[in-house]
């Protein structure tokens, strides 16, 4: 009696473990895809990842050497690829972190009154329930372009 119990309890616990695991593995293949993604948008441009953060259906990354950043966003509209090289970029200034967040933009000013502004948007409320890392993240990434501009 002991051992069907045990049997009957190990499948009962393989049954509700199973799914967890295979949506934990699904969610880190997309993940790995958008970072290769990525990866390879910067090696169109001669350039290479050196670092990089992902949250939801995005991923941002910088080559350092290079000073070029790029942007990779996945809605269920299509992609969004935002590339910048910050030798032509003036400043970096977030907007949307306001009390009420609708928006969380990066937004790079560009030296050349031709060339527009190019906004990387970190969170919309439109498209996510709630904030999570994107307030950190962006205030995270407007350092590190600016960091980039002084060198």
């Amino acid at each position: 009696m002991d051992l069907q119990t045990t049997i009957i309890g190990m499948v009962l616990i393989a049954l509700c473990v199973v799914p967890f695991i295979f949506v934990y593995n699904k969610k880190k293949e997309k993940q790995q895809l958008l970072i290769k993604q990525l990866k390879a948008q910067a090696i169109t441009s001669g350039c290479n990842i050196t670092r990089h953060d992902l949250w939801h259906n995005t991923v941002i990354g910088i080559d350092d050497n290079a000073k070029c950043l790029f942007f990779l966003r996945r809605t269920k509209d299509g992609e969004v690829q935002r590339q910048a090289h910050l030798a032509g970029v003036n400043k970096a200034y977030i907007n949307g972190a306001d009390n009420a967040i609708d928006k969380l933009e990066l937004i790079l000013v560009h030296n050349s009154s031709k060339e527009g502004d190019t906004v990387l948007e970190f969170y919309n409320s439109a498209t996510l329930m709630q904030i999570n890392t994107e307030l950190q993240l962006v205030k995270k990434w407007q350092a590190i372009v600016e960091e980039n501009l002084i060198k």
